[in-house]
């Protein structure tokens, strides 16, 4: 396996036979979980705002790797191809980051539950990157790595915008 394969799958989660997406953000949640509470651990403060600048930055890597790998990636597994898994990376790190920056900065107003919130979020990430609602299947018609990431990161905007609405209206009911 090259550099950029075990990159973009992941080191390896993107040869599972089944549910690659699926098993790579859930290990991005698990493992963000990990993180949480290595900062807890350690006293760190302003955890939220550290793992939304974390996974910000994890979202930008995943994102790169996504683009610099796919051209080598569709020539061994053809368009778009399953083993590829480092857009759902990006669009995890997306959803993990924003979400802990909105529980920092407006969790009370918003009502949000911590974790059950984020697992919320990413449930409705799943969801909205495998039906690809709203024109995010567009998105998969745009050449090469371009294309595969860019459906990931819509369908993690439309989770945390679907989230967030449910947030506000929990609050007025």
């Amino acid at each position: 396996m090259t550099r950029k394969e075990s990159l973009a799958t992941m080191m390896g989660i993107g040869h599972l036979p089944y549910a690659q997406g699926t098993v790579a953000s859930f290990s991005l949640l698990i493992e963000s979980y990990l993180v949480f509470t290595l900062l807890s651990w350690l006293s760190i403060p302003s955890q939220g705002l550290w793992m939304g600048v974390l996974y910000g930055i994890s979202c930008l890597t995943w994102s790169w790797i996504t683009v610099w790998a796919a051209d080598e990636m569709i020539e061994t597994y053809g368009p778009d191809p399953s083993a590829l898994v480092s857009d759902e990376a990006a669009g995890m790190s997306f959803v993990i980051s924003v979400m802990f920056l909105l529980g920092e900065f407006y969790g009370d107003a918003l009502q949000m539950k911590g974790w059950i919130t984020i697992a919320l979020a990413v449930c409705f990430f799943r969801v909205y990157d495998i039906t690809k609602p709203l024109g995010i299947r567009r998105l998969e018609r745009l050449s090469g790595g371009n294309g595969i990431l860019l459906d990931d990161l819509a369908a993690a905007f439309a989770a945390v915008a679907t989230t967030v609405a449910l947030m506000i209206a929990s609050t007025m009911i």
